[in-house]
């Protein structure tokens, strides 16, 4: 994705399909379509698989973000004032959060540590530390900035909508637990372009831009149709 324009260069899914020959199935889901017996039961076997195999994961489906995330947590705690560069925290390989441990990928601990090191590290009890500082409003604040709680409006067709109890924690609802575990990308989940799109705005100074795939269309003389200009949201 173009950072300052939010022009997608490049997308791709695996498994992917031939789009000159979409309905060709994989020899494993010939397999199964030949299994059934039923006409009507392989007619709809095939569908679910054409629909499978032409799904842009990228933009329809969720996931947990996970470590990723903390490149978003580091912002909103820098721009917010939260933390400095010289923040620091002495990992032990957990850390306890009201009645839960939550575990460091690094059992033994990763020590003292300040900011610089704790993204190095990908180091989570080090990031529910800067999520607690900046605590629920602030956070999200700029979950919400970040246009985490909204579709990105991409022009592809079905974008995954943000369900505000379902796909991430809202503010009125959100404990200390889902705020440590959020800080470093777990509990919540994103769509692979919503992730893009705020690695962008971190990228061009903090500008939230609409990403698109169609620049402009035109007709076969070369005269343009329809323009696309980038939409640049205003920091917050």
């Amino acid at each position: 994705m173009d950072v300052n324009t939010g022009a997608i260069l490049g997308m791709a899914n695996v498994p992917a399909y031939d789009l000159n020959n979409p309905y060709a199935l994989t020899d494993d889901q010939k397999k199964e379509v030949e299994a059934l017996e039923d006409e009507e039961e392989q007619g709809a076997a095939k569908k679910a698989f054409y629909y499978k195999n032409w799904r842009n994961f990228l933009v329809s489906d969720t996931y947990e973000p996970g470590s990723v995330f903390k490149i978003v947590t580091t912002s909103a705690a820098l721009e917010s004032g939260t933390i400095d560069e010289s923040y620091s925290y002495s990992c032990y390989g957990s850390i306890a959060v009201a009645d839960q441990v939550i575990k460091c990928h690094n059992h033994q601990g990763h020590g003292y540590q300040q900011l610089r090191e704790g993204l190095m590290n990908s180091c989570n009890p080090f990031f529910i530390t800067v999520g607690q500082r900046l605590g629920q409003e602030t956070f999200f604040r700029y979950f919400e900035a970040f246009g985490f709680t909204e579709k990105t409006g991409i022009d592809l067709p079905g974008e995954a909508t943000p369900v505000a109890g379902s796909t991430y924690h809202p503010l009125d609802d959100m404990s200390i637990v889902d705020l440590s575990s959020s800080a470093f990308g777990q509990t919540f989940q994103l769509s692979a372009i919503q992730i893009t799109t705020a690695i962008a705005t971190i990228a061009n100074g903090g500008y939230l831009i609409t990403p698109y795939v169609v620049a402009k269309t035109v007709d076969e003389s070369g005269n343009v149709l329809t323009r696309l200009f980038p939409k640049k949201h205003p920091k917050p």
